[in-house]
């Protein structure tokens, strides 16, 4: 017999085994950590060992997959940030907070210069650090005046983002750290006083008075910037995270989630044909072929949630009050985001399809096609692999194994 009469006549009678019903696969759309597949195709191109003799027919292709390891790994991707427009609570906290910011330092002023206009105070340099500790008290409450009033007529205007509130009221709060601060100085610097002129006859006595006169106003101012310190605190804390992200396409349209999980495994496979000889008798042809893909699974951030349908300001500067809707991910901008790379998956693999056909009476092309599915937070058997498991899904067909031993079995 000659084997140049092969040709695609010949694939008719052709079985194959080990492809598995796809529609048992149930995808829940709207669970988004369970979208995590790819389809794979692997060609290959098979020649008969010496040791084996010509093909007058191919009879059956039988193929096993088997997933060996997986690994998550970290890759770039992009994404678009977006400012959150505040709420009316939002900023009507905001609103009330900065109220409490709202101080007088006159009591302290005249407090201070009672005690620099004293009969008889010597000009030490002592006095000298009084004045100008009362100067950096009197300058720090007009910058949190001025920061204040700055915070009132931003907030009282339209289109408030949340990091627009964010800032204001660090302004604000840097503003009552510099006055606390000046404050304790002036504490400091009236009582460096008081013990220098103790020994003064009349000038310490009436020194160590004003000063108590002084503290009353004092504790008073810094009992209010307590109090609004906390309160501004409080708001930060509500406001929380000012900005979404969202993930964008890269130039042919994929969507990289910032993970990617690299799948290994082997395709067990075995070639049953009719031998190109007098008595037609079958013969087999057993190999593996090891292949490697990667599966994009979904984006997940450490400390992120995922939200749909967010209302978001259109531009990023604010410029306009134009709104749009995203899904994505609330986050500070302060803090880029983290992708999580210690959730762990089970990969099964499915054989979709397989194709083969002899190109002559030595070599056969097959294609075999894979559905790799990934499924998180799942345990695998056999056991785990390292901080990420592979699972092996093995479609084992015992009669058709047994037919095709019996049959092998029967070559010459």
């Amino acid at each position: 017999m000659s084997c140049r009469n092969l040709n695609s006549n010949c694939r008719g009678g052709l079985k194959s085994f080990g492809t598995y019903d796809l529609s048992r696969i149930v995808l829940n759309g709207s669970d988004r950590s369970r979208l995590n597949w790819t389809e794979i195709s692997i060609p290959e191109i098979l020649p008969i060992p010496v040791q084996k003799p010509d093909i007058e027919q191919l009879d059956q292709v039988y193929v096993d997959v088997q997933v060996n390891c997986a690994k998550l790994i970290e890759t770039p991707y992009a994404y678009q940030t977006y400012e959150r427009l505040a709420s009316e609570y939002e900023i009507t906290s905001a609103q009330a907070a900065l109220q409490l910011a709202v101080v007088d330092v006159a009591p302290i002023t005249e407090a201070v210069k009672a005690i620099l206009s004293i009969p008889l105070l010597p000009q030490i340099p002592e006095v000298a650090l009084v004045q100008t500790a009362l100067n950096q008290v009197t300058q720090a409450a007009a910058n949190l005046v001025s920061a204040v009033d700055s915070a009132k007529k931003e907030l009282g205007g339209a289109c408030v983002s949340a990091s627009l509130i964010r800032t204001l009221l660090e302004a604000v709060n840097a503003a009552i750290t510099l006055l606390r601060k000046a404050l304790d100085a002036l504490l400091a610097a009236v009582n460096k006083l008081a013990s220098v002129v103790a020994s003064i006859p009349v000038v310490g006595p009436a020194v160590a008075d004003a000063v108590k006169k002084l503290l009353a106003p004092v504790n008073a101012i810094l009992d209010t910037l307590f109090q609004a310190a906390d309160a501004i605190l409080g708001i930060l804390t509500l406001v929380g995270n000012t900005a979404y992200f969202a993930l964008t396409p890269n130039e042919e349209g994929t969507y990289l989630s910032g993970r990617k999980l690299i799948v290994e495994g082997v395709l067990k496979q075995k070639v049953v044909y009719t031998g190109l000889v007098t008595t037609q008798s079958v013969h087999s042809v057993h190999n593996e072929i090891p292949f490697t893909a990667y599966i994009i699974p979904y984006a997940k951030f450490e400390g992120l949630t995922y939200e749909e349908n967010v209302t978001v300001l259109a531009n990023a500067d604010g410029a306009s009050c134009e709104t749009m809707t995203i899904s994505g991910f609330a986050y500070d901008p302060k803090n880029p985001p983290v992708v999580d790379l210690c959730e762990e998956f089970c990969v099964n693999a499915y054989v979709e399809d397989i194709f083969a056909y002899a190109m002559d009476c030595r070599t056969v092309f097959k294609n075999i096609t894979l559905f790799l599915l990934a499924k998180p937070g799942t345990v695998c058997t056999p056991e785990k692999k390292k901080a990420v498991p592979a699972a092996v899904n093995m479609v084992k067909q015992e009669a058709v194994r047994k037919a095709v031993e019996t049959v092998v079995s029967q070559e010459a």
